[in-house]
């Protein structure tokens, strides 16, 4: 029976502390008992005990899926990474804390992307863990295990440590490297990056890679501050739509009045309706009386849809009375997208003139 069979493996691991199967045979029978708890004891004393990579790699996958079910993987953290750290000769143990981020983080990053109420504390474990785990994170990213690779781009970008930036932009401008991986990479660094990275991205947003110029003027409307700002300008005349409506967005977010000029241009002459849509958002965020008669031009040619709608926010976002005298003319318009648009603007206006002078995240 399951008693005596305890007992009896029990007597076997104190004559012979290092009969590693026998512990594994221990913990099954104490999983099938019901009690995780001792089961997960033994598995950790083999990890911590077992001279055999392959063993301490079954030990702790094995107590992973069992701290998971207790929600308890953060203790098991506490005695992995101290030895992930301690013994740099035996790969397998950072291999395995790199893995345990992975679950660790998976429910953290769904929790911080979305707009729930626990977003804030997601958001915050997230940012304690990358005070802890950069080292060992960093490292899977030279290794030539894809899979550590993944791990490592995945989470490095969602921790808000930017000392992550500069390996990730590293990997990301590595023209040898995976293009899916180089594409995660830079989606993580422009997420944590500082404004001193800003020239090697618009390098690449400017570069021949078209899979990485977006993401990377993405990352520098991001960043914002008075260094980019003459980059995200020059990117107004890319050839890239994605590159030219960011470099737009990024003006927007900076409110770079000197930008209105190019930014009127851009509406009223770039092919795209996206770019168009964009740099209306961006006059709107500057709120200047002058550009009211191009975003007007605007909606009136806009019919329906987001070029109308970004046009009709904008208007609002000025909220002069010839703004709102527009919107108000466009409520009787035969597109039912642009009054529908002109209705939300109009509504919002008391809002955006409380809200005006504050930043968009």
């Amino acid at each position: 029976d399951t008693p005596n069979a305890i007992a009896s493996y029990r007597r076997a691991i104190e004559l012979n502390e290092r009969l590693f199967t026998t512990y594994f045979q221990l913990a099954e029978l104490h999983l099938a008992a019901g009690d995780a708890r001792a089961a997960d004891a033994l598995l950790r004393r083999v990890i911590r005990s077992s001279p055999d990579d392959e063993l301490v790699s079954q030990a702790a996958r094995v107590s992973m899926q069992i701290n998971l079910g207790e929600g308890t993987l953060e203790t098991l953290e506490q005695e992995l990474l101290p030895m992930a750290l301690a013994h740099v000769q035996r790969p397998i143990f950072r291999k395995l804390v790199v893995d345990l981020y992975d679950q660790m983080t998976s429910p953290w990053i769904q929790l911080a992307t979305s707009s729930g109420a626990e977003r804030a504390a997601a958001e915050a474990n997230l940012r304690r863990l990358g005070a802890r785990a950069i080292k060992p994170l960093l490292e899977a990213l030279a290794d030539e295990d894809p899979r550590q690779q993944r791990i490592a781009v995945e989470v490095l970008g969602h921790l808000g440590n930017p000392n992550a930036a500069g390996p990730l932009l590293a990997l990301a401008e590595n023209d040898e490297r995976d293009g899916d991986l180089r594409m995660r990479a830079l989606t993580g660094a422009g997420a944590v990056a500082p404004d001193t990275l800003a020239p090697r991205f618009q390098v690449l947003a400017t570069g021949a890679e078209s899979r990485l110029r977006g993401t990377a003027a993405w990352s520098l409307a991001r960043m914002g501050g008075r260094r980019v700002v003459p980059m995200l300008r020059a990117l107004l005349g890319e050839g890239d739509r994605s590159v030219r409506a960011f470099a737009a967005l990024g003006l927007g977010r900076a409110r770079e009045r000197a930008a209105a000029p190019a930014l009127r241009a851009l509406l009223a002459d770039d092919p795209d309706p996206s770019v168009r849509a964009c740099a209306a958002w961006a006059l709107g965020r500057l709120g200047m009386a002058e550009d009211v008669p191009v975003l007007v031009t605007s909606l009136r040619s806009a019919g329906e849809g987001l070029l109308a709608r970004a046009s009709a926010h904008a208007l609002g976002q000025v909220g002069t009375a010839d703004a709102r005298e527009a919107l108000a003319y466009a409520l009787f318009d035969v597109a039912e997208g642009q009054h529908e648009a002109a209705s939300q603007a109009l509504h919002a206006i008391p809002s955006a003139s409380a809200a005006a002078g504050t930043d968009e995240s």
